[in-house]
């Protein structure tokens, strides 16, 4: 896809996404971290990262996806759209809460968990889009609840915010393969 048609596109795939749960979730991510700052308390930006990622990887589920097959666009071009224009609020979001709280920046773990969350839609059939989004909720609860692990899994444990990018390079080798099964 040119970039040419991939702005043009860009506008039908914002319209057609379901904006209301974004925002709100967005909305609640940097009230969390302005709460977290105005009481005290630790940092939420591992929270902050799961819980936009989540939001941004449960926008890859579309309705219209059997639809679409025939078009000439492809479901992974269709899915970068929805990400870019989810992106729009989610990453500014990160970076307002990361902001508020002066805590470590957010929008880095919030890729890698969203990658992640690509590469697993990308090897599940057309419907489980909606399923990857466990990814970077599962991965969060993980960091979140899983201390007492031995070392080596507590840090694939937290791999997606001490190590984004290689997060990020491995999950786009993960969806180059998926792409070309």
């Amino acid at each position: 896809m040119s970039p040419a048609t991939a702005r043009q596109a860009l506008g039908p795939t914002a319209r057609a996404l379901r904006w209301p749960p974004t925002v709100a979730v967005a909305a609640a991510a940097v009230g969390a971290a302005w709460l977290a700052a105005a009481t005290g308390k630790p940092s939420p930006a591992p929270v902050v990262a799961g819980i936009l990622a989540t939001v941004a990887v449960t926008a890859l589920n579309d309705p219209a996806d059997e639809l679409l097959a025939a078009v000439p666009t492809g479901r992974l071009a269709r899915r970068m759209l929805r990400l870019v224009a989810v992106g729009a609020v989610v990453l500014p979001a990160a970076a307002v809460a990361s902001a508020i709280d002066a805590g470590p920046n957010a929008a880095p773990p919030v890729l890698a968990l969203t990658a992640a969350g690509l590469a697993v839609a990308t090897w599940l059939p057309p419907r489980g889009a909606a399923g990857a989004a466990a990814v970077p909720a599962g991965w969060l609860a993980a960091a979140q609840w899983l201390d007492g692990l031995p070392a080596p899994l507590r840090e694939l444990a937290v791999w997606w915010f001490t190590h984004p990018w290689q997060v990020v390079v491995v999950a786009a080798a993960a969806v180059a393969l998926g792409r070309s099964r």
